[in-house]
């Protein structure tokens, strides 16, 4: 009987995968990629509502109960307008500022400055920051409540369920957060509107759905959203927003409006072109000239920020298309002089902050403070605007997140807007003190502070003094108030009852304001006269005056010469504009000249049924919920089930004697309330009860080393077929026959594993890990014989000889770093680092040491990338393992193995496979990047389902073991030694939906067939 012989193949097969799989360092997490790092530990507790559980840290008692009654306030608005309650307390996250909102773990992914919040499907839980601003913070947790009851509505229903959600577009769902916290009357919603009609570029549904990129979700959904509530009363927004997520947006419109989606789009464009056009009528072109626009900046260049000479300008831009930076230009002509500050340069830094915020000039104009996210604060790095070099970073005592910051006349100090504990005021920092002075200390939202050119005065925006007039949960419009510096005393100026007044700047004479308002419902420029205390409007422009938000700093002044940079919205771009103040004609309007028509969504009057409105006009009014009937505990985990799904199936077979099988498998994790700890486990079945897989993994995320556990048992499978003579017992004879037979071997792995990481920073982690498992070995043989005419005789199985098990452990140690950006399949600017070392130990003995350093530039058009990597096995059994191979796509292209299929020449100067093969090896590749399809202002082509680059590489690598002969020569002389090999050619990388990156190209090894070309193809996963 031959059946030794095949059990042998099999075990000499299974020898082959063990040695390719123990062959790969280990690593906890991903190979590269940012960290989720968290810089401290924050100490939860609870307060409980009627309706909500809310988790914070505040040792401000007063702000988590306003919190508690602005969420039942919420809540009772939003229940009676989509008709829908929670059946249980629904939990509240906040977290004391956006710098510490980024390290939350109850979401996993990087948040950014332009997330405000988010709410998570799983438990429904609302996870936001509190903001600078109380009417912002208000807005916040209005618009995630609203997501709440949307999750909710549509997981806690017995005819929808998750996969509904897939119906519903972003749109409809951020759309509907923002009418129903904001309502209609948005003066910064409606200046985007206006753009439109002016631009004629009004999107249809399907647009909204289709071209997102280009619609902003969240102005353009609250639009139409308006458009549709105000035709159709606020009552339609629960059974369209059902229907939708039933049926989707076409069938539900139809179902509940009685016109479909294009019907509807029609209408709301005459909508707003007839509601906004007749506001066109006297507005005037914009004046001065145009400094930074998409010809030599971004499309989105925000924060202008002027010296105090007059001379230049900074502005934060994504200029080079793929990252947010820092740059310096001429102020006369626009001209770009530098990028100053960019976080490639210094990996220490996160981000900078550019949503709301604006750095500052020191009086010389020779160095520039800008605002950063920095180890889970925001701190002022100074910059030598010449050298662009950092001079220092000043951390602020006391205040962990920095909203605005102005550098005083005398260079002595800065003055900043920060937010602690919930409240936003006034700071006065010393730079040679180095101490800090709370300037307003009240309960009031302080922004946007901005120094007279004499230093005696401040002048800022604030949410106090205007009990008539109240918007976003129950705060002042935000009014100007100045400061003497002097007594400390604050004046609340009394221009524009109920207009939002942002952005006060003084002009070089101490008696001129210029500031930002909405009092005309468009976003124009004004002057306030001290002395006079007459108000004079300097623009009429039909779109406005604005950064992203209505918060962000998008006016600046020159404190010596009157010269003045603004931000200008046109055609969904932000450009910057610079004029000097005589250019302007100054109208004088009443200071109690307010009309917000122009910031209202059509339809503006004749609403049938408006809920959302009412709730807003006569919040004042509103009953609070009691705080006294809050109550406070300690923080309980709640652990508890967060996911489970799976599937099965099963059946019987026959065929060859396998017995039942089955199919299926479930998995569920468990969490806490912040995903501090997390438990996953999985089962799954494939086969035969010896088929049964299982693992159980534990990750602790509570402190700054994250750490987890995991315990497997995994089978692996393996076989093949084969034909024997054999003989069998038949009665009291023997038989000849043909056994048609299938070896299937499984190699069983027991497996516990340690991990950990230690994140420095965003960019930079330690990782280690360390496991040890057991392989032990199962051989069926599943025998059927036929006669010599071919038919069947019978069948059996048995119990193949099998290999011993043996026990192998693994350790590691890593320090890995990562500040790239990505483009559509590749990273295009940054750097990435891997130095790891590592232990294999048990019945293979053997060290791994792993280098891999890669470096990317992009100039547009093109991104340029290295990349050095050295990986070898050392000591003990290294050299029995089975071979690295060089020719791996991976790491040199042209010297794939079918190039070398059926190579028996004996020729000493051609390369064989041999020389591409070792313990060790040495890698170094060079790469053109050229974006080739994909988003217009990144790629050669135009697309918007097809992204790809077109790469131009050169290869070169270097495969040995410790006994070969190594020379470096460039020409292949002998095949006992081992050459560096070379190849060079292009490709066209490809990512395929978001899904796997796909890579064919074309190669010309220079060391192989006198320079041979081949084609080959492979999953690159982005290249290097």
């Amino acid at each position: 009987m031959k059946k030794q012989y095949f059990s042998l193949v099999v075990r000499r097969l299974y020898l082959v995968l063990l040695a390719i799989g123990v062959s790969a360092p280990v690593a906890f997490g991903q190979y590269f990629g940012r960290n989720k790092a968290q810089y401290k530990k924050l100490d939860f507790e609870v307060l409980e509502t009627p309706h909500f559980e809310i988790y914070h840290y505040l040792k401000n008692k007063t702000v988590p109960n306003e919190l508690g009654q602005a969420s039942e306030r919420w809540y009772t608005w939003h229940s009676k307008i989509l008709g829908h309650r929670f059946k249980q307390q629904n939990p509240l996250i906040f977290y004391n500022h956006h710098a510490d909102f980024q390290q939350t773990t109850v979401i996993s992914g990087l948040l950014g400055t332009g997330t405000g919040g988010v709410t998570e499907g799983l438990r429904n839980r609302v996870i936001m920051p509190l903001t600078a601003s109380n009417q912002q913070t208000d807005h916040v947790l209005g618009h995630e409540l609203v997501h709440a009851f949307q999750y909710d509505m549509l997981l806690n229903n017995d005819s929808t369920s998750a996969n509904n959600l897939n119906n519903i577009p972003l749109w409809m769902v951020e759309g509907l957060a923002e009418y129903m916290s904001i309502g209609r009357v948005d003066a910064h919603t409606a200046m985007w509107m206006r753009d439109a009609v002016l631009n004629k570029d009004i999107p249809t549904v399907d647009d909204l759905y289709r071209k997102q990129h280009l619609y902003f979700p969240y102005r353009y959904g609250q639009a139409l959203w308006a458009y549709i509530a105000g035709l159709y009363g606020d009552n339609i927004i629960a059974p369209l927003f059902r229907a939708t997520g039933k049926y989707g947006v076409t069938r539900g419109m139809l179902l509940t409006l009685g016109s479909d989606d294009k019907g509807i789009s029609r209408a709301w464009k005459n909508a707003l072109t007839d509601y906004y056009a007749p506001f066109m009528k006297d507005t005037t072109a914009v004046v001065g000239k145009r400094l930074i626009s998409e010809k030599n900046g971004g499309q989105m260049n925000v924060s202008p920020a002027l010296s105090p000479d007059g001379k230049y300008v900074a502005f934060i831009s994504e200029r080079n298309v793929i990252s947010t930076d820092l740059y310096i230009a001429d102020a006369q002509t626009g001209k770009i002089i530098k990028r100053i500050s960019n976080n490639f340069q210094r990996s220490h830094i996160d981000e900078i902050s550019f949503l709301e915020a604006a750095g500052t000039w020191s009086p010389d104009s020779k160095q520039f403070a800008s605002i950063i996210f920095s180890k889970g604060r925001t701190n002022l790095l100074v910059l030598d605007v010449a050298r662009g070099r950092t001079v220092r970073e000043i951390e602020i005592p006391g205040v962990e997140y920095i909203n605005n910051a102005a550098w005083s006349p005398d260079g002595r100090s800065i003055l900043i807007s920060g937010l602690v504990e919930g409240r936003s005021d006034l700071y006065l920092y010393d730079l040679n003190t180095r101490k800090v002075e709370n300037l307003t200390n009240d309960a009031h939202s302080d922004l946007q502070p901005a120094w007279s050119a004499d230093g005696r005065q401040i002048v800022f925006a604030s949410d106090r003094g205007d009990a008539e007039h109240i918007n976003l949960g129950g705060y002042s419009a935000y009014r100007l108030c100045t400061l003497d510096l002097a007594t400390r005393q604050v004046n609340v100026l009394d221009i524009f009852p109920g207009a939002d007044n942002l952005n006060p700047q003084f002009g070089p004479d101490n008696n001129r304001i210029y500031f930002l308002s909405n009092a005309d419902g468009l976003r124009n420029l004004y002057e306030y006269n001290l002395t006079e205390k007459q108000v004079y409007r300097l623009t009429n422009y039909f779109t406005g005056i604005s950064g992203i938000t209505a918060f962000s700093p998008a006016l600046s002044v020159s404190s010596q010469t009157g010269q003045m940079v603004y931000n200008v919205l046109r055609n969904r771009q932000y450009s910057v504009f610079g004029a000097n103040v005589n250019q302007f004609t100054r109208q004088p309007v009443a200071t109690n000249q307010v009309n917000l028509a122009a910031a209202t969504l059509p339809p503006a009057d004749k609403l049938a049924n408006d809920l959302v409105g009412n709730n807003i006009r006569t919040q004042a009014r509103n009953k609070l919920a009691d705080s006294m009937a809050f109550t406070s505990r300690a923080y309980d985990p709640k652990f508890e089930l967060t996911y489970i799904g799976g599937s099965a199936g099963g059946g019987t077979a026959t065929y060859r004697g396998q017995g039942p099988v089955a199919a299926g498998g479930v998995a569920t994790l468990f969490t806490d309330i912040l995903n501090n700890h997390q438990v996953m486990g999985a089962v799954q079945l494939n086969g035969e009860i010896y088929d049964l897989a299982g693992q159980v993994a534990y990750l602790n995320q509570k402190r700054k080393f994250k750490w987890g556990a995991s315990i497997g048992h995994i089978p692996y499978v393996y076989g093949g077929a084969f034909y024997a003579q054999d003989t069998i017992q038949v009665g009291d004879g023997q038989m000849e026959v043909l056994n048609s037979g299938l070896v299937l071997q499984r190699m069983f792995q027991d497996q516990a594993a340690l991990f950990g990481s230690y994140a420095f920073s965003q960019t930079k982690r330690f990782e280690v890990s360390t496991s040890f498992a057991r392989y032990s070995n199962r051989v069926d043989i599943y025998n059927t014989y036929y006669d010599a005419l071919g038919r069947y005789v019978g069948e059996d199985r048995e119990r193949g000889e099998s290999a011993p098990g043996f026990n192998l452990g693994q350790t590691s140690i890593a320090f890995v770093g990562d500040n790239s950006t990505a483009g559509v399949t590749s990273p295009l600017n940054g750097h990435r680092f891997r130095f790891d070392i590592g232990r294999t130990y048990g019945g293979i003995n053997y060290n791994t040491i792993l280098a891999d350093y890669r470096k990317y530039w992009f100039t547009r058009p093109v991104g340029f990338a290295l990349r050095a990597m050295h990986y070898g096995r050392y000591g003990g059994d290294a050299e029995r393992m089975f071979p690295l191979y060089l020719g791996n796509e991976y790491f040199v292209r042209g010297y794939n193995n079918a190039s070398f299929r059926g190579d028996m020449t004996p020729d000493e100067n051609s390369l064989s496979i041999n020389q591409v093969i070792g313990s060790r090896l040495a890698v170094a590749n060079a790469e053109v990047r050229l974006p080739f399809s994909g988003p217009e202002r990144l790629s050669l082509i135009k697309s918007g389902f097809l992204f790809s680059d077109l790469v131009f590489f050169a290869d070169g690598g270097l495969a040995w073991s410790k006994a070969d002969a190594v020379s470096m020569s460039a020409k292949t002389a002998s095949r006992n030694m081992h050459y560096p090999v070379y190849s060079t050619g292009a490709s066209l990388r490809i990512n395929l939906f978001g899904y796997i990156i796909v890579e064919p190209y074309y190669a010309i090894p220079l060391q192989r067939n006198g320079f041979q070309p081949n084609f080959g193809f492979f999953l690159s996963g982005g290249g290097f």
